[in-house]
């Protein structure tokens, strides 16, 4: 069976997020892993029990998928706080995360039918849905 391959945009960033792809490009992630992988397994742990019940995944396995990615990010959340000594505490000053704020591209066609890509200098507030905050209700409380 074939399956639908799907395209990674080139990511170009600068600052804070330039640094952490940098460091996902580096083998102090995971020797030998490679960028893409790294990205791939970083939200895989976040995202896959989203896609899965996106994509219409059999139940069993959208489950499997979330105990899967809370363990991960459980254990990603001990090794933060181990190694940059993190009592749990200090989160209080942080509340948990309702919608993310993400940049606007829109594009468009202009007269003679070529597509014009315009980013919006705004950001727009998006509301991720009861899993999104139930998620992270669980992860605040388990903290």
């Amino acid at each position: 069976m074939r399956q639908k391959m799907y395209t990674i945009p080139k990511i170009c960033k600068t600052g804070d997020d330039g640094l952490i792809i940098a460091y996902l490009g580096s083998d102090k992630v995971v020797p030998n892993l490679g960028l893409v992988e790294s990205i791939i397994e970083t939200l895989r742990m976040a995202w896959l029990p989203f896609g899965l019940r996106y994509s219409r995944a059999s139940s069993e396995r959208v489950r499997d998928a979330a105990i899967w990615s809370i363990a991960r990010l459980e254990g990603q959340i001990t090794l933060i706080r181990d190694i940059f000594d993190i009592a749990p505490q200090m989160l209080q000053a942080y509340p948990p995360m309702a919608s993310a704020s993400v940049p606007v591209q829109s594009t468009t066609k202009d007269k003679g039918e070529k597509l014009v890509t315009q980013e919006i200098n705004e950001n727009l507030d998006i509301d991720l849905g009861d899993d999104f905050d139930f998620t992270q209700n669980l992860l605040t409380q388990l903290s």
